[in-house]
């Protein structure tokens, strides 16, 4: 209390054992009719609660800084790449446009679970809207990662354009076959997608690798030991991923 000023402090209590509480403690001088000091007053409060909110925002600001520093970094490689072989302008804002918007629907999908990830099942039905009556799609509850789920909509989102563009999609009686499923083979969980054309014209590799090549075949693939199986067939394209369940979910497998 210097100069018979206001003193205060943060300080930690344990006031029996395995407790501890968080309190500020406030010392101030009290003073006589003529205003001289005759004593202290001292108060200690309780602000626990006070400090883990704090603590909370705090690691709530750290995640959004860090989440938002990956999109911009990811809108950006979108843009560069989606640039990249197009002839026109047109072309380019065109592909632009739809994957950002593919993004943001995985976005309003993490931010309605915390950003503690998406359902695959939710990702592929967004994503394949737009044709749900030529889609058939089943698998077991996956919550995928923040990451994966971001990863996993831009390459079905290809997957997608790509067939309604030149595959399955792209004539009346086409369709797509979506499937996955997770087993236990020697007590480790194991994790296949597979995405199949059939009823489309044929096929075959483009000539010039882009923005979707790079997401099938290279962003894909860092989370598998196994590379990407992808076939130019006669009905269409078929897709595989292959690999461990651990490297695209945090979901205890029973």
């Amino acid at each position: 209390m210097s100069a018979f000023g206001v003193a205060s402090s943060s300080i930690t209590m344990r006031p029996y054992a395995g407790a501890k509480m968080e309190a500020s403690s406030t010392i101030s001088p009290v003073r006589d009719a003529t205003g001289k000091v005759s004593g202290a007053s001292k108060i200690v409060r309780d602000i626990t609660e006070r400090k883990e909110a704090q603590a909370r925002h705090d690691i709530l600001t750290q995640e959004i800084q860090h989440r938002t520093k990956n999109l911009f970094a990811v809108v950006q490689a979108v843009v560069a790449r989606s640039f990249a072989g197009k002839k026109t302008v047109d072309e380019a804002q065109s592909a632009v446009l739809s994957r950002l918007g593919s993004l943001a629907q995985t976005h309003l999908l993490l931010m309605d679970q915390q950003w503690e990830g998406a359902e695959l099942a939710d990702i592929v039905n967004s994503e394949m809207k737009p044709y749900a009556d030529r889609v058939l799609a089943h698998g077991p509850s996956l919550v995928l990662s923040a990451k994966a789920a971001q990863n996993f909509a831009l390459a079905i989102h290809e997957l997608a354009t790509n067939a309604a563009k030149y595959g399955s999609l792209s004539t009346p009686a086409g369709r797509v076959y979506i499937s996955w499923s997770i087993s236990k083979p020697n007590g480790v969980g194991h994790f296949s997608f597979r995405w199949e054309e059939r009823g489309g014209p044929a096929v075959s590799a483009p000539g010039q690798k882009g923005f979707g090549s790079t997401v099938l075949e290279q962003v894909m693939a860092e989370y598998f030991d196994v590379p990407p199986r992808m076939e130019f067939a006669s009905g269409g394209v078929s897709y595989e991923l292959s690999g461990s369940v651990d490297s695209v979910s945090e979901q205890a497998i029973a």
